[in-house]
């Protein structure tokens, strides 16, 4: 399933987790803190893995707001299919 990763600033946290509870995939950033948010724990986890992340690590699994933080070039990946919005995941 495809799903678009949409981008949130740093008063939109409550939306990127809403998004991710309406089933998308959401990336936060405040700072230097970004996390992909989705409520799918196996999506997530390949999502993680597509775009190099290693160890996948996902911060509270399988609960509201269970998410991956994104460093360094996952990062820049993650941003880069934020930047059009017909991209999306696979």
């Amino acid at each position: 399933m495809d799903v678009p990763v949409k981008l949130f600033q740093k008063r939109q946290l409550q939306e990127s987790l809403d998004c991710a509870r309406d089933g998308g995939q959401a990336l936060w950033h405040v700072g230097s803190i970004h996390r992909l948010f989705d409520d799918d724990t196996a999506r997530l986890a390949l999502t993680a893995k597509s775009l190099g992340v290693r160890p996948v690590i996902i911060s509270l699994a399988g609960k509201k707001g269970q998410s991956i933080e994104l460093r360094g070039k996952p990062l820049v990946k993650a941003l880069a299919l934020c930047a059009t919005p017909e991209m999306v995941l696979k």
